[in-house]
């Protein structure tokens, strides 16, 4: 059942250390970026494009996965965020993933999540039920709909990246969201992090 221990951010401190400033982070021109990122990850990997309209916010590489294979080898990740219009900036990175249960036809919750603006609440923590962070990534993946779901532990231990890409294309497009979590004071609290319109796969990517 360990796929539903995910996510998490404590409402202000810890969402505030997961959105970093630009100057709190490495960061780099893009193709610098890309080769820094891909210097770990195996040959056999997926470069996954996350778009919001048809700008490209973050690219997230990681290893083929085998899901016969020992989930305690190592699984190397990068996650790579748009800073302006020519830097990026690594804001997670580590060498554990786990395939997730879709949880689009779970029971709702008395919560509604969103982004900033869209009137709903972003985190959400245990304080509010033995798996109130999980709250987060299940309205996301009801707003989605059956979603292949990815979970990416950092290297710090404190924080995790759920990521949810859609099954139901919509126009051709695969819509996507991206839930942030940490740990305070052994509290787990999930924020919504981004949403997006499409998902770009670029399967065994190599830099030319």
């Amino acid at each position: 059942m360990r796929f539903l221990f995910i996510l998490i951010i404590i409402a202000s401190v810890s969402f505030n250390n997961a959105q970093a400033k630009p100057e709190e982070l490495k960061c780099y021109d893009g193709l610098t970026a890309i080769r820094i990122a891909t210097q770990e990850i195996p040959k056999e990997n997926t470069l996954y494009t996350l778009y919001t309209g048809s700008k490209a916010q973050y690219y997230l590489f990681m290893p083929n996965l085998n899901v016969t294979t020992n989930t305690n080898e190592k699984r190397p990740w990068r996650l790579l965020q748009r800073y302006g219009d020519e830097k990026w900036c690594f804001v997670g990175s580590g060498s554990s993933i786990e395939l997730l249960m879709s949880l689009h036809e779970t029971p709702e919750s008395k919560n509604k999540f969103g982004l900033p603006n869209s009137g709903y609440k972003r985190c959400n923590d245990e304080s509010d039920g033995r798996f109130g962070s999980v709250d987060v990534r299940k309205w996301a993946n009801k707003e989605l709909g059956e979603s292949f779901v990815h979970h990416f532990s950092s290297e710090n231990g404190k924080e995790s990246f759920t990521f949810l890409n859609s099954m139901s294309p919509i126009n051709g497009e695969i819509p996507w969201a991206l839930v942030v979590s940490s740990t305070e004071s052994e509290i787990i609290t999930s924020c919504y992090q981004a949403r997006g319109d499409n998902v770009g796969m670029n399967v065994n990517y190599k830099l030319k």
